[in-house]
């Protein structure tokens, strides 16, 4: 039956019952939107929180650069308010080249491809790890199922992804820091930077994650420790590792459109290997 019904139509159905239970569970509410970009007063926030990444080059990093500049301009002094929720497809929208969007790569069947609006994980990946480090609450995030990198080129710590998949996966996260935020997004073709910016001080959590390897599993546990002394215990991200020919330039972790045909049951195995290991016993 599932073959029967195009991708495209799936997809607008996962959209609109997506839309559906954020109605039914209040949550669409208080989701932000285009209306709260406020550039003037926006420009008045300084940076409370920065990160920046590198954006390695491969072949299609020129229309991954493009992709993200289009996505990032939605979030462009975007106002997010105490209790407000960020929803990263809500405010980017489905990335078409109707939209002007462009092919970059993709994972499909665990295999590297291309699609239309591929990149845009990296966009995810920085807001979400602003937003553990500024203690906001993770309502929806999903980690890549594979991991393209190394420790010698990889841009960001393993745990600190977020794999975007539109009507399929969302970043999604609600300001609990108790002050008024306003993004500051900047892309070049070298890198990204993002900043969390606010006329008070946001309060910093340390992050740690810890790293359990098991043959070709990578098991991630993300622990969140809020100032003075709470500590918080966000799951056990687990990516499998990729063995590739291919030269490490041009090996940068593309985006995965869509659950991995071994995701589900690598989740579930990470889940049990977890709880009988020993190494992470409190």
């Amino acid at each position: 039956m599932k073959k029967l019904i195009p991708i495209s139509s799936r997809v607008r159905l996962r959209v609109i019952f997506f839309y559906l239970l954020c109605l039914f569970d209040g949550t669409y509410f208080r989701m932000v939107s285009a209306r709260n970009v406020n550039k003037r007063e926006g420009k008045s926030f300084s940076p409370q929180l920065s990160l920046t990444q590198p954006i390695r080059k491969t072949s299609y990093s020129g229309n991954k650069v493009h992709n993200l500049k289009i996505a990032a301009s939605n979030f462009q002094y975007l106002l997010i308010q105490p209790g407000e929720i960020l929803s990263f497809w809500h405010m980017v929208g489905a990335p078409v080249s109707q939209r002007n969007f462009r092919v970059g790569r993709t994972i499909i069947g665990e295999e590297l491809n291309t699609s239309v609006g591929g990149g845009l994980c990296q966009l995810a990946g920085i807001l979400y790890h602003l937003g553990l480090q500024a203690g906001w609450e993770i309502l929806e995030r999903h980690a890549h199922s594979l991991d393209l990198y190394n420790d010698k080129n990889r841009y960001t710590p393993l745990g600190a992804d977020a794999s975007v998949c539109y009507g399929y996966k969302d970043l999604r996260m609600r300001n609990t820091c108790g002050i008024p935020v306003i993004l500051r997004i900047e892309i070049s073709d070298e890198e990204i930077s993002a900043h969390f910016c606010g006329k008070h001080k946001v309060p910093q959590c340390e992050i740690e994650f810890i790293e359990k390897r098991k043959e070709n599993l990578i098991y991630v546990k993300t622990l969140r420790f809020h100032p003075p002394a709470w500590k918080e215990n966000l799951g056990v991200s687990c990516y499998k590792t990729f063995e590739s020919t291919d030269s490490m330039e041009d090996t940068a972790k593309p985006d995965i459109p869509e659950k991995s045909p071994l995701s589900k049951d690598i989740e579930q195995q990470a889940l049990k290997d977890w709880a009988r290991s020993e190494i992470f016993s409190r």
